[in-house]
This record gives structure tokens, C-alpha cells and sequence, in this order.
């Protein structure tokens, strides 16, 4: 199979940073990966809801955070010391994306894609959060499309999040010390 027939939102990227949710393993194009971080404490916010679990600091910058396992419908599992927190690019705003472990950085071949319209029932229609299903060592990965990753009101707590930071971090310094990543 060519990259063209995968789709191409499955040809906009060679490598794949890929992570575990649970038992599925899932990959993000390597482009709006900023840097891995291990779990610091993550500040509640009111009244932004879903997606946004909380916010950290970034070398002194407060960032939103979003528990990726929430995000796909699985279980909350309990955050560890050594849960990494993937921060990013996405959506316009810069994001840390909580997922159980890291896993590798993959370089898959167009012959490794599979469209997800070659998969699923055409009543479901199109899953613009999945770019595409990848051949990976150990079985199939989902590799999500950061561009479709949230929809409109997710996109919107986002953006209600990013307003609030200002605020409250010009009001008291935000808890949890520096993860000292870079901006």
C-alpha cells in the first residue's frame, strides 16, 4: 500500500513518537513534541472542565494539561513520580499531554499505514482523530492526527485555560515546583 492510499494526513509524517495508553499503544507525529517531562503536581483549574486536567510550570511559564487516557474514553489510572507528561504544540497552544509510558520514536513507511477507511464500517464514517493504524514490533498502534486531537468545545476549554494562566500565575506562583523544561 502507497502513502496515498492511506490518506494524506497518514503521509504528513515519517516519525512517530509512540506512548502507551493502557494496553494500546499510540503514536504522535515527532513535529509538535516539545519535550518529555516526568510528573510534577499538576494545579487543578476551576471551571474549565474537559479536556484540561490542570496546569503546570514551565520554567515559569504556566502550561495547561491534559490526561490523555481521560481524552480517548479509557479508565483515570493514577498518576506516578515517573509518569511522563509529553508537552506540545497542538491546537494552537502549548500543552502537556499526560500517557502512561513513552515508548519510542518510530520511522514507519508508507507500507506500514493503514487508513482507518479501510477498516471501518463506512457508517461510522471518517475518525479524523485517527491519521491512520500502524504495523508496529508487537501489533497495529493507533497514530493520532494532533490537528483533529480535540473538537470545538475542547479546543474552547483550551483556549479559556490559556486566558486563566496570565491571571493566576500574575496572582500567586503556580505549585510544583519547575518541570525546567524549555519553552
Amino acid at each position: 500500500m502507497d502513502a496515498d492510499s492511506a490518506g494524506p494526513r497518514a503521509a504528513m509524517a515519517d516519525a512517530w513518537v509512540t506512548f502507551r495508553l493502557g494496553s494500546q499503544v499510540y503514536g504522535l507525529p515527532v513535529a509538535p513534541i516539545e519535550q518529555i517531562v516526568p510528573m510534577v503536581t499538576i494545579t487543578p483549574l476551576p471551571e474549565i472542565g474537559e479536556p484540561v486536567a490542570g496546569v503546570i510550570n514551565v520554567r515559569g511559564r504556566p502550561v495547561p494539561v491534559v490526561d490523555l487516557r481521560r481524552h480517548v474514553g479509557q479508565a483515570q489510572a493514577a498518576f506516578l513520580l515517573d509518569t511522563p507528561i509529553v508537552l506540545s504544540h497542538i491546537a494552537d497552544h502549548s500543552l502537556g499531554l499526560v500517557v502512561d509510558e513513552v515508548l519510542d520514536v518510530l520511522i514507519l513507511a508508507p507500507g506500514d499505514l493503514i487508513a482507518p477507511t479501510q477498516i471501518l464500517p463506512s457508517e461510522l464514517g471518517q475518525a479524523p482523530v485517527i491519521a491512520a493504524l500502524a504495523r508496529m514490533p508487537g501489533g497495529l498502534g493507533l497514530l493520532l492526527d494532533p490537528d483533529h486531537l480535540f473538537g470545538p468545545e475542547q479546543r474552547e476549554a483550551l483556549t479559556r485555560a490559556a486566558e486563566m494562566l496570565p491571571q493566576l500565575a500574575a496572582k500567586a506562583r503556580i505549585p510544583g515546583g519547575d518541570s525546567g523544561a524549555g519553552a
